[in-house]
């Protein structure tokens, strides 16, 4: 393969996403850019030089769309990778999409560290209930009628695999005038309670809050004139 060394010049006229693109349609196999802590002109900041060449999609970057499969894949991976770090010196991992040789991450933490998944996929769910910690997905995209259905099989997995997993439900809320969008509750003080009272019967074991407009103002809003209204039930 043979790759292309970007120039990280922040001089006018630098130009590195058109550089990139010239790459591409010149058929090099990768592009590059060198990270140094200092330079005798002016540069871009290279970890974020390379994110807006990558933002453009170009092949020559080599990431590429992972499919569904290799998504959940890749998760499955990256949490075996995340705790055998946690735990082991000198951790080594062969994976179909990731590997460590002897990676060490220091100092080890005192305590377990609990992962929490937002999956959907039928691959997904099983792997959140027999790896995970804990299952937040989000109102959006888990309506209600679908997050007991999805909440049951991350619970027959972590039943299967011996394991506990708690679930939350996250659900952006906005009490005042009601919104567009169908993934937000929202409605007055009263209607915003009622909505939650009903989601609180899905079995999730708490609701993530999460306030839509001016945060401030919604999180007082939510605190002095729903919540109260839902623990009292």
């Amino acid at each position: 393969m043979f790759g292309l060394g970007l120039s990280t010049t922040a001089a006018p006229g630098a130009d590195p996403v058109g550089d990139a693109r010239v790459t591409e349609e010149l058929e090099f196999d990768f592009v590059s850019a060198s990270d140094h802590p200092c330079a005798a002109e002016p540069t871009y900041e290279v970890w974020t030089l390379l994110t807006w060449v990558a933002a453009n999609e170009f092949r020559a970057f080599g990431l590429g769309v992972p499919s569904p499969r290799e998504k959940v894949d890749g998760m499955v991976e990256g949490i075996h990778i995340i705790r055998g770090l946690w735990s082991e010196p000198a951790f080594t991992f062969h994976g179909s999409r990731y590997r460590t040789e002897r990676a060490d991450l220091e100092p080890k933490p005192d305590r377990p560290i609990p992962i929490w998944l937002g999956t959907y996929g039928k691959r997904a769910l099983e792997a959140t209930g027999r790896l995970a910690d804990g299952w937040i997905p989000s109102y959006g995209f888990a309506p209600p009628e679908q997050a007991t259905v999805l909440r049951e099989r991350v619970l027959a997995a972590a039943e299967t695999s011996g394991r506990t997993v708690t679930c939350v439900y996250n659900v952006p809320v906005h009490v005042g005038e009601p919104q567009a969008s169908e993934g937000v509750v929202s409605g007055s003080a009263e209607e915003v309670a009622e909505r939650l009272l009903t989601l609180s019967g899905l079995g999730f074991s708490s609701m993530n809050l999460t306030p839509v407009g001016d945060f401030r103002q919604q999180t007082e809003r939510l605190a002095s004139d729903v919540v109260p209204i839902v623990r009292a039930v």
